[in-house]
């Protein structure tokens, strides 16, 4: 950062005030007019060094060179700003550092392809982030071998995507297009075993960066038949799983979503991505003044109110994600929140998603090639969960969940889902049924039953319907 020094009334004067005394300025302080505020204060002297660029606040717009090297800034900028978005302070300062200076080595090569290990473009290498200006001991510090480990995984990563890339005796070349088909088609997950190897191997934060850094790629760069291909595996494969799992549910849809558009698009298929999307603008259309998230947390809250009733549940959500930077996945959470189900109190944590019109397009797709009909719009554009402790509460808040749907005094609409014969679902072992049915004041005929014979079997309960025009599922 330029260092300001304050001005005088007069040239003598402030002649005088330098003798006297030596200003400090404290540059953090105009931290805030950084153009690139996103970018970790640790490596923005390093980044501007790798990029020649000497003064932030002054450069000349007809350098050509020059303002490419800003361009590449910019680009880290933005990289930046989705981590943190998908991240947020779960991942610790030191991770934006690695993820900042990470961008760096990749800029020019894009990943796992001609990287120049701890080398960015000019040839200046990383080690001065690491070494300038430290005293040896500060070089070894845990902070430093934290960030030296997280690009160090970057390397790793690589041995993961180029599996991706060697898969199959016709995927040696190069050159190889990957026909229609094999964009149409589901692609084959690797084992748990694999997937827990991975994490073993790599830092879980140098995962969620790499699926962010895909994310950006595929919403930018689709140009290059192949490489996307292997991306979009990658993502699928490796990424979208382990971030599943690990709770960064936004991030797996979104990789999820955003794969199976590209793969509609690069398939012929991008007419079934427009429907997709035509469907989820009702979300907009439900209240126009709002976004697609907000409207789809506010349908959530209406949902659940006038299930339980208004005095029964105060769900107060978030949306660890907003919906912009490209990004149309919407999922949202809760604390543990008290629900009176027949007065009976019980503790509910809510999870409440949008689909993807990337995922919707697909199930529409998997529809056609099983011979079925997409006339009927799927109930679970919007997505609802309620996890509770035990059993007992399940099986009460299934009745309350039942009870609300079929009064007359809420806007909610019964309707059963494609290929379902009521609003009402239970799906599991005779017990199970029995138990969650236990209670339900409704005729059994009206209900839509799927027996398993196996207790390790999927099972649930849902209702379905319509509220405003919106389908849900529950």
């Amino acid at each position: 950062m330029k260092n300001y020094e304050s001005t005088g009334s007069s040239a003598e004067a402030n002649d005088q005030d330098r003798e006297n005394t030596e200003e400090v300025v404290d540059t953090e302080s105009y931290a805030h007019v950084y153009p690139y505020n996103n970018i970790p204060t640790e490596a923005r002297a390093t980044l501007e060094r790798c990029f020649s660029i000497s003064d932030v606040d002054h450069y000349d717009q007809a350098n050509v060179g020059e303002m490419e090297q800003r361009v590449k800034l910019s680009d880290i900028n933005q990289q930046q700003r989705m981590i943190r978005n998908y991240c947020g302070d779960e991942l610790a300062s030191s991770a934006y550092v690695a993820a900042a200076l990470g961008t760096v080595e990749d800029i020019n090569d894009g990943l796992a392809e001609n990287r120049n290990i701890g080398v960015v473009s000019g040839g200046v290498p990383l080690s001065h982030f690491f070494a300038d200006g430290k005293a040896p001991d500060e070089v070894y510090d845990p902070e430093n071998i934290y960030i030296a480990g997280l690009l160090q995984d970057r390397r790793r990563l690589d041995l993961y995507y180029k599996s991706i890339m060697t898969e199959g005796q016709s995927r040696h070349d190069c050159y190889y297009r990957p026909k229609q088909e094999e964009w149409l088609s589901d692609p084959q997950l690797v084992t748990p075993d694999v997937l827990y190897g991975m994490v073993n191997d790599i830092n879980v934060e140098s995962m969620l960066i790499s699926g962010v850094e895909m994310l950006r790629w595929l919403q930018s760069h689709q140009d290059d038949n192949r490489k996307t291909f292997d991306r979009v595996l990658y993502s699928e494969k490796f990424i979208a799983p382990v971030a599943e799992v690990i709770g960064y549910d936004t991030l797996a849809m979104s990789l999820n979503g955003l794969s199976k558009k590209v793969r509609l698009n690069y398939g012929g298929r991008g007419d079934l991505i427009m429907r997709a999307d035509a469907i989820l603008e009702r979300f907009q259309d439900f209240d126009g003044n709002h976004s697609v998230a907000h409207n789809a947390q506010t349908a959530f809250c209406d949902i659940t109110k006038q299930l339980f009733g208004d005095d029964n549940i105060d769900p107060k959500p978030n949306l660890p994600v907003s919906y912009n930077d490209g990004n149309d996945s919407v999922y949202g959470d809760t604390a543990p929140t008290m629900v009176r189900a027949d007065g009976q109190p019980i503790d509910v944590s809510w999870r409440f998603r949008l689909k993807t019109s990337g995922s919707l397009a697909w199930k529409m797709y998997q529809r056609e090639c099983e011979g079925g009909s997409n006339e009927h719009i799927p109930m679970d554009i919007l997505g609802i969960t309620a996890v509770v402790k035990d059993e007992a509460d399940q099986q009460a808040l299934f009745n309350a969940m039942v009870k609300g749907l079929c009064r007359d005094d809420n806007q909610l609409v019964p309707y059963p889902s494609p290929s379902r014969t009521s609003a009402i679902h239970l799906r599991g072992t005779d017990d199970f049924i029995n138990r969650m049915a236990r209670g339900i004041d409704i005729d059994p005929s009206q209900l839509d039953l799927h027996r398993v014979g196996s207790p390790e079997a999927l099972h649930l309960g849902k209702i379905t319907g319509f509220y405003h025009n919106l389908p849900f599922e529950l």
